[in-house]
């Protein structure tokens, strides 16, 4: 039996609509980045993907990493905890909120 649990995304969304990027796409990329790496790193692993493969100029980047940062490695440490765990089943990432199927 499988259990669901949500990681709600906030304002975070509003960032994404206003570049006008795929969040669905570009979060997917971070967590699979983050359920398969140390959480000592998601920091800078979340910030160089800011900066370099979400397609933004310079400044619109420094802006959307401050803005979001903390809690997408906050979402990032929960992931990789269940992860490692052997917990997470699956992913989907919604318009809010990402959804987590979890192994009870």
């Amino acid at each position: 039996m499988s259990v669901i649990q949500s990681v709600p995304l906030g304002y975070i969304a509003d960032w994404f609509d206003d570049a006008r990027l795929d969040m669905p796409e570009l979060l997917g990329q971070l967590i699979e980045r983050w359920a398969s790496t140390d959480a000592a790193i998601h920091y800078e692993l979340t910030c160089n993907f800011i900066n370099n493969e979400m397609g933004l100029d310079e400044d619109y980047a420094e802006d959307f990493l401050n803005f979001t940062v903390n809690e997408l490695v906050q979402a990032g440490a929960e992931i990789r905890r269940l992860a490692l765990t052997g917990k997470l089943l699956a992913y989907t990432v919604t318009s809010y909120v990402i959804l987590l199927t979890l192994a009870e």
